[in-house]
């Protein structure tokens, strides 16, 4: 399971809209959704958002433990006193007086010890990261390596973020079978494609979506068992491109191409097959899914 499948677990658990959610943890709609279709990491302030709902942060982040704060061990108690101050539940001052009796240091007296292993190392992260690095030297008595291991991983998954966008797969076929497009659904898969790439063409990564192709009607320029990329933002139609479209409940992959007298002709590039016009008392049983923009296929 991946970080934003278990922010969406997290999020059905408390019973919230994404909408709500980023508004109970001060974050964008928009940014939030990035996470939870990880196409975007996760910043210290949303960890920090869902810890003060209850949610364990070392769960969100790794999938260990347990997803609730209110189930951990008593061995755990003492990094969820941590943490919960960490995201500014200062009503836990009493508890972790107690396991500072017992050698836990303060997140405070913790800091010096991060920003210095952050500054020997050449490393930066944001303010909540950081102030969550030092939650877990309290803890744990981290030192430089673990905290610049630590640091180093997270400033990868960010860089990682700002150079790639993960455009989302989903198990859908098209040119064959009938079945319904995702909208919500998670993802099964996800490609990474350059930031600089999609913006050199045009697009904008929350409009895209990747499938498989099925069947031979494209060939040669689709072939059985590509991927293709659909921009799901382009849904009128241009003559000559390649569109995914419904048409009585089933989903095609077709060259279109607009006639005089309204027709709209779907087009197969495999010569074999005969094209198929549609009149325009027609059209109301054809949905635009969006246009074919990348195929990725074997050489």
């Amino acid at each position: 399971m991946s970080t934003g499948e278990r922010l969406q677990v997290a999020r059905n658990y408390l019973s919230l809209s994404q909408e709500a959610m980023a508004e109970a943890i001060g974050s964008k709609k928009r940014g939030y959704q990035d996470n939870e279709r990880d196409r975007s990491v996760p910043g210290g302030k949303v960890i920090e958002g869902f810890v003060k709902l209850g949610i364990n942060a070392n769960w969100l982040l790794t999938g260990e433990g347990p997803m609730l704060t209110a189930d951990l061990s008593p061995e755990e108690k003492p990094r969820e006193c941590a943490v919960r101050s960490f995201a500014g539940d200062y009503g836990v001052d009493a508890e972790r007086d107690v396991y500072a009796k017992q050698g836990m240091q303060s997140i405070e007296d913790a800091m010096p010890i991060v920003d210095g292993a952050l500054s020997e190392a050449g490393l930066g992260v944001d303010k909540h990261w950081r102030r969550m690095i030092a939650s877990w030297v309290a803890q744990y008595g981290f030192e430089g390596q673990h905290i610049k291991d630590l640091a180093s991983l997270i400033s990868s998954q960010a860089e990682l973020a700002n150079e790639f966008a993960l455009i989302p797969g989903y198990n859908v076929e098209v040119s064959a079978g009938s079945g319904a497009f995702p909208n919500s659904e998670q993802p099964s898969r996800r490609l990474a494609f350059r930031h600089k790439w999609l913006r050199y063409k045009g697009l904008s990564e929350k409009d895209l979506v990747l499938v498989f192709s099925r069947g031979d009607s494209m060939e040669p320029t689709i072939s059985d068992n590509n991927t293709l990329m659909i921009d799901t933002s382009q849904r009128e139609l241009s003559d000559g491109a390649i569109y995914v479209i419904r048409v009585n409940s089933h989903l095609v992959v077709k060259r279109v191409q607009t006639l005089l007298n309204r027709d709209i002709m779907l087009i197969s590039d495999n010569t074999a097959y005969h094209p198929e016009t549609l009149k325009p008392e027609q059209l109301n049983d054809l949905e635009v899914i969006g246009k074919v923009v990348w195929i990725g296929k074997d050489v």
